[in-house]
């Protein structure tokens, strides 16, 4: 299998990934049948994680296919994932087993990253939640999740093409 054709079908899965956790963010019912979550935590602890899912993922799709250089992954990380109570803990609680479904080198480094950071983390205080006056409304959050989805999407959709044509050539017919 061709770089390029790598790339597309990795794209595709991940899609298909963040299509199905965008159901069960959305929908309780959908939310219960991911028998690996802890049926413990509320459905918002549920979404929470899912949500802090998908984030590690586009970030290592960012990573794996060039895209987010070592410095600004830390900085992301540091900044925007462990700063975090559910970041950090999430990371805590799945850490071993991102680090023993590494498929590459680089992603093997990607998560050696996300260790180094975690080691140096502090766990953050707890958060007082907002009121729900204050949340936004579920379908904004639908919203702002399928915008980001269709980013990705689009970003890996435009990296794959551009690598097809500039390791092909364009050759214009006519």
């Amino acid at each position: 299998m061709t770089p390029a054709n790598r790339a597309t079908r990795k794209e595709a899965e991940r899609g298909y990934h963040a299509q199905i956790l965008s159901m069960a963010l959305n929908d309780p019912v959908y939310l219960r049948c991911w028998g690996s979550l802890d049926l413990s935590r509320s459905d918002e602890e549920t979404r929470r994680h899912l949500y802090l899912n998908l984030i590690l993922s586009y970030w290592e799709m960012l990573y794996e296919l060039g895209e987010m250089p070592d410095d600004v992954l830390r900085e992301y990380i540091r900044a925007d994932f462990l700063a975090t109570r559910p970041g950090y803990l999430f990371w805590e609680q799945t850490r071993r087993h991102r680090m023993d479904a590494v498929k590459s080198k680089r992603m093997r480094r990607f998560y050696e990253i996300m260790n180094s950071e975690f080691q140096n983390a502090r766990l953050p205080p707890p958060v007082r939640e907002e009121t729900s006056e204050k949340s936004p409304e579920t379908g904004e959050i639908r919203e702002r999740l399928v915008t980001a989805e269709l980013g990705a999407a689009g970003v890996v959709g435009v990296w794959a093409l551009w690598r097809r044509v500039t390791r092909r050539g364009f050759h214009a017919e006519g």
